[in-house]
């Protein structure tokens, strides 16, 4: 603040153009020429070695094998053990033989197989045998190839009534055709006698 006021001064003294023109002649000192001094190395400083630690007492040398040789004459040898006093269970068969246990579960299944090969059919029906079934299932397909063939034959846009029940009727004969190749691809199928 208070270089303004002097400026302002300055300024209102002087003249504004002489102020501002002047130039302030100053002698400017020679620069001295510097010469570069070589950089000191510092040489390493000399450590002291360290300082030897005290050395631990050294721990008694263990002869393990002796050891081992030791502790295998004191114990006893497998060969002799005693067999122990007491109950022991002996098995029920010899090697080699089927325990009779595994003859008891082999006779329940061989009589389970028996009991599902007869099976109960309902009252007025029967089992239909695997060549009735064969020849029924040949019959269904063949009647089935023959309505693909006449819905095949059918034009694409029916306007006609009669047209549309063929059509349906057609189309309901499938879906029960269909029906009885499911219950004939059945392992048991009863049929009336």
């Amino acid at each position: 603040m208070e270089a303004k006021l002097r400026y302002r001064s300055q300024l209102s003294s002087n003249g504004a153009s002489a102020c501002l023109y002047q130039e302030k002649k100053v002698a400017k000192k020679p620069k001295a020429k510097v010469t570069p001094q070589p950089k000191k190395i510092e040489e390493p400083k000399e450590e002291e070695p360290p300082k030897p630690s005290p050395k631990p007492k050294p721990k008694p040398r263990i002869d393990f094998i002796q050891r081992n040789i030791d502790e295998a004459a004191e114990t006893k040898s497998r060969a002799h053990v005693p067999k122990p006093k007491g109950k022991v269970i002996e098995p029920d068969h010899l090697p080699g033989e089927i325990p009779s246990y595994m003859d008891q579960v082999r006779e329940e299944l061989h009589s389970e197989s028996h009991q599902s090969a007869t099976i109960k059919c309902p009252k007025g029906t029967r089992v239909m045998t695997e060549e009735e079934k064969a020849i029924a299932i040949e019959n269904l397909k063949a009647e089935k190839q023959e309505i693909e063939t006449r819905l095949g034959k059918a034009p694409l846009h029916i306007e006609s009534p009669q047209l549309l029940r063929n059509k349906k009727l057609l189309e309901q004969q499938l879906v029960e055709i269909d029906q009885s190749l499911a219950q004939l691809s059945k392992k048991y199928v009863f049929v009336p006698i």
